[in-house]
């Protein structure tokens, strides 16, 4: 089954990039932006704040699919045709989100598509035991940035309020 609402965040997400020019930037700044949202998902599921950690989620995914673009990678190809999870046993959302770190560290050395595609099945995991809709995430994301002003420095979005 595929998931349609999916698909069309995922081509929205990506004309946000191609509109900013941020397709052709370095990779390894992108990294660091995912890292920096993997810090803020550790923070909300560490004081429970619902909001954050959606919002994280859907960042996260919105940095994914740019890392595609700039290395190369078909997104389509990194994210499930439908939003099945299998977990293991007696599995916790902590364990899922050391899997997210984890498969995130091997995905900067690797940078191949089936190491961003675990990053992205490990966040779907964590989404699925907080009973979150993986995609209404990506969309809360993508509702937050779609109008952002930003400019880009050193190959980095910084969005308006940050540059004063």
């Amino acid at each position: 089954m595929k998931n349609e609402k999916l698909n069309e965040l995922i081509s929205k997400v990506q004309k946000w990039f191609y509109d900013r020019n941020l397709q052709t930037q370095d990779p390894n700044k992108q990294f660091l932006k995912l890292y920096e949202e993997i810090g803020e998902l550790s923070r909300g599921l560490a004081e429970n704040d619902e909001a954050v950690i959606k919002d994280s989620i859907g960042d996260i995914a919105v940095v994914l699919i740019g890392l595609t673009l700039q290395l190369g990678i078909k997104t389509r190809d990194i994210f499930p045709e439908d939003s099945t999870c299998v977990l293991l046993n007696a599995a916790k959302k902590e364990d899922y989100f050391v899997l997210v770190m984890d498969q995130s560290l091997v995905a900067y050395f690797n940078r191949q598509d089936y190491q961003l595609k675990n990053v992205v099945y490990e966040l779907m995991r964590v989404a699925y035991l907080l009973d979150y809709n993986f995609t209404d995430c990506l969309e809360i994301a993508y509702e937050e940035i779609k109008d952002r002003k930003g400019k880009l420095v050193d190959g980095v979005w910084i969005k308006e309020e940050r540059l004063k």
